[in-house]
């Protein structure tokens, strides 16, 4: 996932893995915020909070499953 020995800070003082495999968990980490530099998006993109779900499954088999809430604000 991340290049060998580079792991976000955020995710090593949750103990989250930073390289595969990954064991089955539910991991929770707290509200933290990323500056992303400036993109266009489409007005109705521009500010709201939005949440997001991604699940992989092989065949019938769901195998993973990714969910958080994010906030968007233009500045």
């Amino acid at each position: 996932m991340f290049p060998e020995k580079t792991c976000p800070s955020t995710l090593q003082s949750h103990n989250v893995p930073c390289h595969c495999p990954v064991a089955p968990a539910e991991i929770n980490i707290p509200t933290i915020t990323l500056d992303i530099p400036k993109v266009q998006l489409p007005a109705f993109l521009a500010d709201g909070e939005y949440w997001l779900q991604i699940k992989a499954s092989s065949g019938a088999e769901q195998i993973a499953c990714f969910s958080t809430t994010i906030a968007v604000k233009a500045t």
